[in-house]
């Protein structure tokens, strides 16, 4: 230290030489150690001697490495501060030689973004002024001595020296741009010298451009000076490499680079409404320069050109324009004059057009020169119009390719490029997205979509300028850029397919914005001269253009000068056309402006209509005029009433027809009194049918004839004769004028009342009929039905004034039904023991205390039937058939629904409701049953009690009844021999009895409690049917079983379980034949329950066990069956073969044990062998049912199949009954059960019409085929007893249905059969078989529980000759009404002959049958009091007169022939009878059911233009809900068609109208069919046959209509709709889940179903529960959001939520929930939500303005960036002034994102928040370009919060979007901040 200090005083020696040494001598002591403080000494000495050597000793060092270089210029920097000025060059010298040195040998050390202001150069440049000097020697130096292949890196490091001296000017004084000045030039000069390795010093001095402020003229200043170096440069460059001839397309390029850089800050300057001319002059005279040298036009020129556009339309100062206009006119005329030119990819049509409208504007100035100019310029884009252009596709695909950020031109011209080729959907650009208007505007193609919404939003925004309110922030979103959207909208007009709505853009755009007007009008002109010019345009498009200009009107300031473009037309000398279309021209700027009137009103007095009236065109024009006047305004019209007289009297059609109309439209506005006005017109209306439009026009007037009608009375008259003369017209050349007439006549005919057409018209209710029914077109049959609707509510409204009641004309079979049981069973006759069957029935009518009502208690009540009963009881004999059990089972049914009737009747007074009586009188009955049981057998208990009261009834009965009589008595004889069989037969009474019990009592709703009747009896009967040593308590317990478990109460579903199982088990082990085959039809009937999805809460938590259950069950019972019949069947059938592997669906295959066998050789039991075996088919066929509910249609084909083939081929085998045995005995079956399946399959469209007519035709040849064998064989006996059975079964169930019309000729040679089978001497049985036969045709059902029976059809009393064909029952057609009663007094004889007893017997039970079909009710008719004992006749309907509307329309409706009728024809009937308040007493179940039909067959056809849209099938359910309440026919239907078996059978179009009908149908429905109804929705939207049977479309269909109708339900929530309400709910939760992913409209309207779904579900969802609505909308957690498998689910539930919060069906907070979900979440997958959320938010500006800040601060930390990114983009997007232009794309967004965040935050709405989300931009831009430099460095971890994988693809397209959306918002960075930014990563622009 000691040393070191000599030599520091020797540097204070006076000589320099020895101050030098000392410091020579002092460093060389330091060597490798060097000392900071000896160092620091030296440095700051006085001397500049030794300051001079230790900067030099310091250099030598670090070039020795003995100090390191960051140490070396720290301490030449520090010793900088304190150094005297005359010593500061040697320090910057030295620290340049140190820069250059480390820079060579490639040591110098990396400065950090984060510490540029650590960088050497900006450390000496802001140290002290007087460094810059030497400090540009020093930057020349570095830059010339840097290696060619380094001088990237050398631009690089002094890049921060540049952009710190461009940032710190504005706060400087004038010294620093001197510096900057100099430093600029200075390296200027390096590039000009070294031009061939220098080209990136150029571009990073070009680069520096973007860092200067724009915020005041004095940074403009400063900006010219700096580019106005760079210029000069550039072309001092370019004339040394045109001498050299080398690199000159580059130079051209960065020439250009320079102008575009020049262009794109002037915009900013405009943008800050600071004047740009001086940089619009320096950039012109840079390409001047280009020119001069020679250089050619290239592609990359046509960007500048946009620029200058925008730019053009931004300005507002003329000399401004022009100067722009001229330096557009030089680019342009430079590509048109260059043969050299490559810019032929630069140009097209469509941005050509663009220039139109700004430089139209310019026309409008006062200065010639200006004037001038613009006409040149549209001069010369006419001529570029005319040159070839490149196709536009190939432009934009050349675009696409290249990832570039936007800029405001780009946006615009992507906009028009886009708009031109109609390449985007609707729903693509922000206007259709966040536009205030309020319409849904939906198209085929996004440019419509976008031109319609513009006009929408245009509109809109006009009529809130207009109002009083004051306009909100969305409404000003055009203002900004009014010329600019004009020029696009403008550009449109010369588009060859939406020039029209462009032209009514123009107009909407001209009502907006003033300052457009005329522009507008200059416009107009100016485009139909030149459309006019070229060959391609049409007359259309010229008048399009010409009705612009009165739009122009509505604005006080454009009024005159509209007039006068319009006057000079209308000259009287000028053209009548140009004349006429000037007059409408004109009138409708007078509609935008009513100051127009006076001008207007000179040219319409009636002078003019006579001078000019005579030319067809001008009084065309003028009567047009004249009618618009009245319509708008009537007193102005009122002013013009001779004119419009002159109008009518004129005798051309158009005319007249105008002037009329204009008359009308004063009536209207009750101007004039219209019959004063009649008077003065009607003589010149005479002609009205010869011109359709003159009656058209008539008609419009005639309307108001209805105000006085009845003051004028005979004039009225008149008017209503005259239109009902043009309604009722039929031309021989009707066209849609006529059509159009008729259909106002009739509207104005409905004007009038009712009475008042009745008085003038007085056959106008024949007529109306007549008309109605012949019609066809769609809309004439809709006005005709409004008048016949009319008509029946008056009718309905007068009745009782009117109405006589008549009873219908009584047949002779109702006359012999009626006195039946009083003859029948009058004493002395015959008694009870003798026709028991019949008893049954009759007993209760004949009673005298039954017909006089005597009974006042019900005691009374239960002595008269407990006598009945045994009286009955005992006689009854069944014989081991199986036909009779059946029979025997409807009779007890009938006596024990009689029973509980009169019963119900004793109570009338006692309660007050139906529902109190009936359920009263059910359990007095089983009170009553119990303790009548205790007094005959003591006390029991109350399982048994029930059914042994009836065992013991049946004892009394049969001991009384065979054993009471003498000895002496043959007929006691006789009975007391057949005592035996008797006994066994009592059991089985008894177990019909009990049966028919439990029938009734089902049929009847009544608590559970009730019920217990039905599980005591089956419990009873169960222990006859495990008791084998007694066969006949088997088989009739087995019968009576399955009866009874058909009807046990929904919570006895474990009982139903176990008489099914019981039936099975005893079916397997009994030994006799007859057991096994009552089993299987027991086994039949307890099918009839299986699988009916009843809903009870009891059985609610097993029910999917119950079901497993049951379709084990239903297997089992096919299985067992079908294997039966293929021991039985000698040759096994295929339909047999599939029978024994099924399955029900979703079930395994359940071994079953085949252990079922027939013995069929005991020749002692030959009735027990047929009805074994026949039973057999009977119980297979009514398992179809079941088999339906369960989705088994294969399976009821193949029943269908076997059945149908068993009784079409035993017709073969009936020759020899001993060889086709078995097959005759499984036929037997068939032809009784095949009724029953032939009516279900029709009923569920599972048999067509060819099937059933071969089915019938097989019973015809049947019969026959018997007949014509003689043999006293029981087999043959049985045959034919069933074959006439079933065979009239079948006939009624074709005939009942109406859909299939039989011959009447074959209807007659069958009951011709039935007669000849009776007449003969056959045993009694075969007439049986004959006697059901005959009343089974009429409908009577006697054999089968499971017909559905048709309502009795009145019979028709018209005159008109009946058709051959018949498609009704038999006792509504009068032809066959005198052969039935033929055949009924046959079988009445023989029901009086007392020598037959049997036959006898058999003739009154048939009888008794029909008897109680015509006379029965449906059962709830046992709640009412209404006696069925009355011997009158029933009358027709005592509640409509004869002529009656109602009654003709029903009765017309029944009657009808499809066939000669057009389907519009009956679906207008059924429009009228739909909205009639009552109808007919009709089955209007068959009536409907037949429309379906026909509406199938129709729909097969080719949809025609007569064809309505609205289908009949939709008609015919409109008609069913309507009237369902009062018809069960109807209700039984809807119920049919709605349950889930049948209901997923239907066609796509049948469900959807059903699923429309949802909330019709809830009205109707009880609160339990509700839920089942509900429950069957959820299980068929559920389920694998929607998704597997159609396609995409149609179950988006059906959805629709599901959400349709359950938002209806969901909307009125009542009381009595919150028990089912669970159930709609889970409708909602399953449709949720089959929603669309995205509501987005991708291409064509067809694929719009998605858009209609959403909204549908959205209304549906608003409405409902909030709980419900949060359940389902529930989100998964946020960190396993994308793990979950059902995150697509997730992402549709925040799409709803947005959708919800935008209606206000949630609250706003509810959405700031998805915020997290976007930081975590792909951009792909989140698009939706963040389109819906940003649409949300447009309402509220403070959250609109906190989600940005929070999605900016998300963007710094979230894994996916460009979710955030894109968000932040959609919301700036849609609160800036370029939202009408942006396109609503994902990649788009980002792209725009500089320009639409810039845009929004520098509002002065925005600044408040402006600093905080820059400063979160900020950090988001570091983290990104931190993350893309990792990437470039393999992947490294660069933070806590790292960013996924899969944003790499985007990570150069985020890099470049954030660096330039900071750039444009660099003014709210701080200096640091801003000195980062600009030495970043360089974004790329890539010009468009």
């Amino acid at each position: 230290m000691d040393a070191l200090g000599s030599l520091l005083e020797r540097t204070r020696l006076p000589q320099a030489s020895f101050q030098r040494y000392a410091v020579i001598q002092l460093f060389d002591k330091l060597g490798s150690n060097p000392n900071s403080e000896a160092i620091t000494q030296c440095l700051t000495s006085k001397s500049a001697a030794v300051v001079d050597q230790s900067v030099r000793q310091v250099c030598r060092l670090v070039r020795k490495s003995k100090l390191s270089h960051s140490n070396a210029v720290l301490h030449l920097i520090s010793s900088l501060h304190v150094t005297s000025p005359r010593l500061v060059p040697l320090f910057v010298k030295g620290i340049g030689f140190l820069v250059r040195l480390a820079f060579r040998n490639n040591t110098l050390p990396t400065v950090s973004l984060h510490s540029l202001l650590n960088h050497p150069l900006i450390q000496v440049v802001s140290c002290r002024p007087e460094v810059r000097d030497e400090l540009v020697q020093q930057l020349v130096l570095f830059i010339v001595h840097a290696d060619e292949c380094r001088f990237d890196q050398a631009c690089d490091y002094i890049r921060p020296l540049l952009t710190y001296s461009i940032f710190t000017l504005s706060s400087s004084h004038s010294s620093l741009l001197s510096f900057l000045t100099h430093m600029v030039s200075s390296l200027l000069s390096v590039y000009c010298s070294l031009p061939h390795h220098t080209h990136p010093l150029f571009g990073t001095l070009l680069a520096c451009l973007r860092c200067f402020p724009t915020s005041s003229a004095q940074d403009q200043m400063n900006l010219v000076i700096y580019a106005e170096l760079l210029v000069d440069a550039h072309i001092v460059n370019l004339h040394r490499l045109l001498k050299q001839g080398s690199m000159l397309c580059e130079a051209q390029l960065a020439g250009i680079q320079l102008l575009d850089h020049l262009l794109n800050i002037s915009m900013e300057f405009e943008n800050r409404y600071i004047a740009s001319k001086p940089i619009i002059s320096l950039s012109r005279r840079l390409l001047s320069d280009h020119k001069k040298l020679g250089l050619r036009f290239v592609p990359e020129l046509f960007q500048p050109v946009r620029y200058l556009f925008i730019i053009l339309a931004h300005l507002e100062l003329e000399d401004e324009k022009l100067f722009i206009l001229e330096f557009l006119a030089f680019i342009i005329k430079w590509d048109v004059q260059d043969d050299n030119a490559v810019s032929k990819a630069a140009f097209d049509s469509c941005e050509v057009h663009l220039f139109f409208f700004p430089v139209i504007s310019l026309m409008s100035s006062p200065s010639k020169s200006v004037k001038q100019a613009a006409s040149q310029f549209i001069l010369l884009l006419e001529k570029l119009l005319r040159n070839d252009l490149v196709p536009l596709e190939y432009t934009i695909s050349v675009q696409r390719a290249v990832v570039h950020v936007s800029k405001p031109e780009t946006i615009v011209f992507r906009l028009l490029q886009h708009l031109w080729i109609q390449d985007l959907p609707c729903g693509s650009f922000y206007l259709n997205v966040f536009s205030s208007s309020r319409r849904n505007i939906a198209l085929e193609k996004g440019s419509l979509s976008w031109i319609y919404q513009l006009k929408e939003h245009a509109s809109w925004n006009s009529g809130r300028q207009k109002s009083t309110v004051s306009v909100s922030s969305t409404a000003e979103l055009i203002s900004p850029e009014p010329l600019l959207l004009g020029a696009v909208v403008a550009s449109l007009v010369m588009h060859h397919s939406l020039e029209f709505p462009a032209l009514d853009l123009l107009a909407s755009l001209g009502e907006m914005e003033p300052k457009l007007g005329f522009t507008l009008l200059l416009g107009v002109l100016y485009f139909s001269n030149f459309l006019r010019a070229t060959l391609h345009c049409s007359t259309d498009m010229l008048l399009n253009l010409l009705r612009v200009l009165p739009s122009l009107a509505s604005h006080s300031a454009m009024q005159p000068l509209i007039i006068q473009t319009i006057l000079p037309m209308l000259q009287k000398d000028s053209d009548r056309i140009l004349y006429a279309t000037a007059l409408r021209l004109l009138c409708k700027a007078w509609e935008m402006n009513d100051r127009v009137f006076g001008t207007l009103q000179v040219f319409l007095l009636p002078e003019c209509f006579r001078e000019f009236g005579s030319d067809r065109t001008v009084g065309i024009s003028m009567a047009a005029c004249l009618r618009d006047i009245c319509r708008q305004n009537p007193d102005r019209g009122i002013e013009l009433i001779l004119s419009i007289a002159g109008c009518i009297e004129c005798r051309d059609a158009i005319v007249q027809a105008l002037g009329l109309q204009s008359l009308g439209f004063l009536c209207e506005a009750d101007a004039i009194d219209f019959y004063t006005a009649w008077d003065v017109i009607a003589n010149h209306v005479k002609e009205y049918l010869a011109e359709p439009l003159v009656a058209y026009s008539l008609c419009r007037l005639l309307r108001w004839g209805s105000i006085d009608a009845e003051a004028y009375t005979e004039a009225s008259g008149s008017v209503l004769q005259l239109l009902w003369n043009i309604g009722s017209h039929i031309s021989p050349s009707m066209n849609q004028l006529w059509k159009k007439a008729r259909v106002t006549a009739f509207v104005a005919i409905n004007h009038f009342e009712v009475s008042q057409i009745q008085n003038s018209l007085p056959d106008l209710m024949v007529k109306c009929m007549e008309l109605l029914v012949s019609e066809t077109d769609v809309d004439i049959l809709k006005v005709i039905g409004e008048l016949k609707n009319k008509i029946i509510a008056y009718e309905h409204s007068t009745r009782r004034r009117m109405i006589s009641v008549k009873k219908a004309p009584r047949s002779k079979i109702e006359k012999l039904l009626d006195v039946f049981p009083r003859v029948v069973f009058s004493s002395g006759r015959c008694n009870t023991q003798d026709m028991p069957g019949a008893a049954l029935f009759c007993l209760p009518f004949i009673s005298k205390d039954f017909a006089r009502g005597n009974f006042k208690n019900a005691d009374g009540v239960f002595d008269e039937y407990h006598n009945i009963v045994k009286d009955v009881s005992g006689s009854l004999h069944l014989s081991r058939n199986t036909l009779l059990a059946l029979l025997s089972l409807q009779s007890w049914k009938s006596l024990m629904k009689r029973w509980l009737k009169d019963y119900n009747c004793v109570l009338v007074k006692a309660s007050s409701t139906v529902f109190d009586r009936t359920s009263k009188a059910a359990n007095d009955i089983l009170k009553r049953f119990l303790e009548w049981r205790r007094g005959l057998h003591g006390s029991v208990g109350v399982a048994d009690g029930g059914g042994r009261v009836l065992v013991k009834v049946a004892c009394e009965g049969l001991a009384w009844s065979g054993c009471g009589s003498g000895g002496n008595d043959e007929l006691g004889c006789e009975r007391r021999r057949q005592w035996w069989w008797k006994g066994t037969s009592a059991v089985s009474v008894i177990t019909s009895g009990v049966s028919g019990v439990c029938q009734v009592v089902f049929m009847v709703i009544l608590p559970a409690s009730a019920h217990d009747v039905k599980l005591t009896a089956s419990k009873f009967l169960l222990g006859w049917l495990s008791q084998h040593e007694h066969e006949h308590r088997q088989w009739s317990a087995a019968i009576a079983i399955g009866a009874i478990s058909s009807c046990l109460h929904a919570t006895d579903r474990q009982q139903k379980l176990q008489c099914v199982s019981g039936l099975l088990e005893v079916s397997c082990q009994s030994r006799s034949s007859f057991v096994k085959g009552a089993c299987s039809v027991g086994l039949g009937f307890a099918c009839q329950d299986l699988l009916t999805r009843t809903v009870s809460d009891e059985n609610a938590p097993n029910k999917d066990n119950y079901t497993l259950q049951e379709k084990s069950l239903l297997g089992k019972i096919v299985r067992i069956l079908s294997s039966a019949i293929s021991q039985v069947s000698p040759v096994s059938p295929d339909p047999l073969e599939s029978l024994h592997d099924y399955k029900a669906s979703d079930m395994d295959y359940d071994y079953v044990d085949s252990s079922f066998r027939l013995a069929l050789d005991n020749c002692d039991d030959v009735d027990g062998d047929i009805w074994g075996v026949a039973g057999l088919v009977l119980g297979l066929g009514l398992c179809t049912s079941a088999l339906f509910r369960v989705g088994s249609y294969d399976t009821i084909r193949s029943i269908k199949l076997l059945c149908t083939s068993l009784v079409a081929n035993v017709s073969s085998l009936v020759s020899d009954f001993n060889i086709g045995g078995p097959s005759i005995l499984l036929s037997i079956g068939a032809c009784l059960v095949l009724p029953t399946i032939s009516s279900f399959c029709r009923r569920v469209d599972m048999m067509h019409d060819d099937e059933l007519n071969d089915t019938l035709s097989s019973y015809e040849n049947l019969i026959s085929k018997l007949l014509s064998v003689k043999t006293s064989n029981t087999l043959y006996q049985n045959l034919l007893m069933a074959s006439c059975a079933g065979g009239g079964a079948l006939l009624a169930s074709i005939l009942g249905e109406g859909l299939f019309p039989l011959d009447a000729e074959r209807v007659q040679n069958l009951l011709e059969l039935f007669k000849t089978i009776y007449s003969a001497s056959y045993p009694d049985l075969v007439h049986l078989g004959a006697f059901l036969g005959v009343v089974n045709t009429m409908g009577a059902d006697a054999g089968c529980l499971f017909y559905q029976r048709s309502s009795l059809v009145p019979q028709t009393h018209d005159n008109k000759k009946e058709s051959s064909d018949i498609d009704a029952p038999l006792l509504s057609r009068l032809s066959f009404v005198e052969n039935l009663s033929g055949l009924m007094q046959d079988m009445f004889l023989v029901a009086q002959q007392p020598d037959a007893n049997q036959l006898q017997a058999y003739a009154a039970w048939s009888i008794s049958f029909l008897r109680e079909h015509l006379w029965s009710k449906e059962f709830h008719g046992i709640h009412g009091s209404v006696d069925d004992n009355s011997g009158n006749s029933r009358p027709f309907d005592q509640s409509f007169s004869k002529d009656a509307t109602v009654v003709k329309l029903s009765s017309w409706l029944m009657q009808l022939d499809f066939t000669k009728v057009h389907v519009n024809t009956v679906a207008a009937v059924l429009r009228c009878l739909a909205d009639a308040p009552r109808l007919p007493e009709f089955d209007w179940g068959a009536v409907i059911r037949r429309c379906i039909k026909y509406e199938s067959h129709v729909a097969g056809l080719p949809r025609g233009s007569s064809r309505d849209n609205k289908s009949l099938l939709e008609e015919c359910l409109q008609f069913s809900v309507a009237h369902a309440n009062k018809f069960d026919s109807l209700l039984n239907l809807l119920d049919d068609l709605t349950c889930l078996s049948r209901f997923r059978t239907l066609d796509i179009v049948m469900q959807s109208c059903l699923v429309f009908h949802l909330p019709d149908l809830m009205r109707i429905f009880s609160s339990s069919r509700n839920q089942m109804l509900l429950e069957d929705m959820h299980e068929f939207l559920s389920s694998p046959i929607y998704s597997d049977q159609q396609n995409t479309r149609q179950k988006r269909f059906l959805q629709l209509a599901f959400w349709k109708a359950l938002a209806k339900c969901v909307n009125k929530p009542s009381e009595d709709t919150s028990e089912y309400l669970c159930g709609m709910e889970k409708c909602v939760d399953i449709l949720f889940k089959l929603l669309p992913a995205s509501p987005r409209a991708t291409s064509p309207k067809k694929e719009l179903m998605p858009c209609l779904l959403w909204h549908e579900s959205m209304a549906c969802l608003s409405n409902t529960r909030q709980a419900c609505l949060m359940s389902l909308l529930q989100l998964s957690a946020v960190d396993k959001v994308q793990k979950n498998k059902l995150f697509g689910a997730d992402l549709k539930k925040m799409l709803s939520l947005a959708k919800l919060v935008k209606i206000g069906s949630m609250p706003l907070t509810e959405l700031g929930k998805l915020k997290s979900y976007i930081m975590c979440t792909k951009s792909e997958d989140m698009w939706d939500v963040l389109v819906e959320v940003v649409a949300v938010l447009q309402n509220t500006e403070s959250a609109r303005r906190q989600w940005l800040i929070d999605i900016l601060e998300i963007s710094c930390i979230t894994k996916y960036p460009s979710t955030a990114l894109q968000f932040i983009g959609l919301l700036s997007g849609s609160s800036c002034k370029y939202m009408p232009f942006l396109i609503a794309d994902p990649h788009v967004v980002l792209l725009d994102l500089p320009v639409t965040l810039s845009s929004l935050l520098s509002t002065p709405k925005w600044h408040s928040v402006a600093e905080t989300a820059v400063s979160y931009l900020w950090t988001s831009t570091e983290r990104i370009c931190a993350w893309a430099t990792s990437l470039s460095c393999n992947g490294e971890e660069f933070g806590l919060h790292p960013i996924e994988p899969s944003e790499k693809d985007s990570c150069d397209l985020l890099v470049n979007v954030m660096i330039d959306a900071c750039y444009k918002l660099k003014e709210f960075l701080p200096l640091e901040n801003q000195l980062q930014l600009v030495n970043m990563v360089q974004p790329r622009h890539v010009d468009s």
